[in-house]
């Protein structure tokens, strides 16, 4: 079963972030496990990919070990981001 959450992150700039997955399927990308992520431009976000400025994007990880490599880079980028910035918290509704 696939699962699926959107928000809406809201601060000085909106994104919306659409993350859809369907668990672990017990092996690579051949067993059908998949995690999606689009980050979306709702207004006022300068977002660039490769060097271009996009208003959406979706990066795709298929199979198990790349969910958990997922799940650590973006642990580790988070930490980054969060120990050495100054940090104010946008609002952020499900939706």
């Amino acid at each position: 079963m696939v699962k699926t959450k959107k928000f809406r992150i809201n601060s000085l700039n909106i994104i919306e972030l659409t993350i859809s997955h369907n668990g672990y399927q017990g092996g690579d990308s051949g067993h059908g496990g998949f995690v999606e992520v689009t980050i979306e431009n709702y207004a006022c976000t300068a977002m660039f990919l490769n060097g271009e400025e996009v208003e959406k994007f979706t990066i795709r990880f298929e199979g198990d070990c790349e969910r958990d490599t997922l799940e650590t880079a973006c642990n580790l980028i988070a930490n980054e981001l969060f120990i050495n910035g100054n940090r104010s918290m946008p609002n952020i509704e499900q939706i």
